[in-house]
């Protein structure tokens, strides 16, 4: 399959034209070989309906359409966009929200977008013929226009209210970047804020020990000792104790507490009974030629274990 969505299917010598769907493909070749008219579905050919291969093709995609039910309504969100337009519930252009409705024994598809500043919906018959479009500023008062569905309120119709419509407008809003926006300074500015900077500053007292080296494991693997003394002006030990945090503990992250151990003595009434359980043959057997080299006397085994006490 190329970048055009153009399809081949090929077995051994026998190859079909380019196509546009799977299972048009794969007929092909299959009525080529046997000579029969026999239909198969191209995506189950394919294997795309079995979980173990759809969810490793799947594992990648930020955002895959899906869909929710509004009573008896399916509405499908097709693309999401963010924003920072909280009477839209952050979503913005790009986002895209459908759903088919019967009325007066009539199906229309209806089309939900935003565009600049506004909101937009169009009315397609089943045709695919364009109805009618509205467009404003307000959700309510575009749904006010259309006259129909208003016992349902205009941000549920848009999906707006869903939580996997929010889960992935959440997502967007997360600064990133690819190779080519390194160079964008003020991209760099946000993510680093976002991703770094807000972890670090939650845990880290940048004027203490703990907090400089934390900090400066963030660099340590990455420059000379010769780089970061004439730079930062730190010794030769407090690099090398960086660098030491940074494969303990990971790069920027906080020391682990080390675990409080306590010692409390038996008491006689614990060092009798213990005494009496070593001295028991139903339990020990004393070796005949083995002696501890502390107290000099015969080593004790538990009965039917080589382990020693």
């Amino acid at each position: 399959m190329d970048q055009c969505q153009d399809i081949i299917c090929k077995c051994d010598s026998i190859q079909s034209e380019l196509c546009q769907t799977l299972t048009v493909a794969i007929c092909s070749v299959y009525k080529r070989i046997f000579e029969t008219e026999t239909k198969f579905s191209g995506p189950a050919v394919m294997g795309f309906d079995i979980p173990t291969i759809s969810n490793v093709l799947l594992q990648d995609l930020q955002f895959r359409s899906y869909f929710f039910s509004l009573d008896k309504l399916r509405i499908w969100i097709m693309s999401v966009g963010k924003s920072n337009k909280s009477k839209w519930n952050l979503a913005d252009i790009g986002y895209k929200a459908t759903f088919i409705y019967t009325f007066k024994k009539q199906r229309y598809v209806f089309v939900q977008e935003f565009e600049e500043d506004e909101c937009t919906l169009i009315i397609y018959t089943g045709e695919n013929i364009k109805l009618c479009s509205f467009t404003n500023c307000d959700l309510e008062s575009l749904w006010k226009k259309v006259g129909i569905l208003q016992q349902y309120n205009d941000k549920l119709l848009f999906g707006l209210e869903e939580p996997q419509t929010q889960h992935f407008i959440q997502i967007l809003c997360i600064p990133s970047c690819t190779l080519n926006d390194w160079n964008d300074s003020n991209l760099m500015e946000s993510i680093f804020a976002y991703h770094l900077k807000r972890r670090i500053s939650t845990y880290v007292n940048k004027c203490g020990l703990e907090g400089r080296t934390q900090i400066l494991s963030i660099i340590g693997g990455s420059f000379t000792y010769d780089e970061i003394k004439k730079n930062l002006e730190v010794s030769n030990d407090a690099i090398r104790y960086t660098r030491k945090h940074a494969h303990l503990y990971g790069v920027g992250e906080k020391a682990f507490k080390k675990p409080i151990i306590t010692y409390k003595n038996f008491s006689k009434e614990i060092q009798q009974q213990l005494q009496a359980f070593l001295l028991d043959k139903a339990h020990i057997v004393m070796s005949s030629y083995k002696t501890d080299p502390v107290t000099n006397e015969p080593v004790h085994y538990l009965k039917h274990t080589k382990e020693i006490l």
